[in-house]
């Protein structure tokens, strides 16, 4: 079986757009159903960071999903990049479904405990990305001319070392 998601992107923000952006996703996939659909950025695209639109327009979006999760349309909603802050204000705001995961980096070199603590307590499947350190690619990687390699350093951390060990692996290259 194949597991479906998909993001509502920071453009598609807003009731009317997260439902006509999930139904532009259902057509181009050919599908009546996704396993998963998520807010992709807690906040609005080409807005200013403190606008208090953000917190609306997450709102707004997030009520569009859960309509869609009430209709059978999705399997599980959730967001991506959220902070505990983020996510409480939802809870404040009224949300009748709790996200049921929450999208965002982490590894053993970026721990954001508040935002782990807060899905922990609220039953939020976490997702990390970026698991294996960003790589040579990432901004810091670039930015320090390959010296701050996530990938690099994160398989030689103690904790991927024991897991290779206690499996009897090596750990990779």
């Amino acid at each position: 079986r194949i597991w479906l998601e998909s993001k509502c992107s920071s453009y598609e923000m807003g009731f009317d757009h997260a439902r006509a952006a999930f139904e532009a996703t259902l057509q181009r996939l050919g599908k009546d159903v996704l396993d998963l659909y998520i807010i992709h950025w807690p906040a609005v695209a080409k807005k200013a960071h403190g606008s208090p639109e953000h917190r609306l327009a997450r709102r707004e979006t997030w009520r569009a999903l859960e309509s869609l999760y009430r209709e059978g349309r999705v399997r599980a909603i959730g967001v991506s990049n959220f902070t505990a802050s983020h996510l409480s204000q939802l809870v404040e705001d009224g949300i009748e479904v709790m996200p049921m995961v929450n999208q965002f980096e982490v590894h053993p070199y970026f721990v954001p405990r508040e935002t782990l603590e807060f899905c922990a307590a609220n039953a939020i499947v976490v997702q990390a990305y970026s698991p294996l350190g960003g790589g040579p690619g990432s901004n810091a990687a670039r930015a320090t001319e390959g010296a701050a390699n996530g990938t690099r350093l994160l398989l030689g951390h103690a904790s991927v070392l024991a897991a290779a060990s206690s499996l009897g692996r090596s750990p990779p290259p």
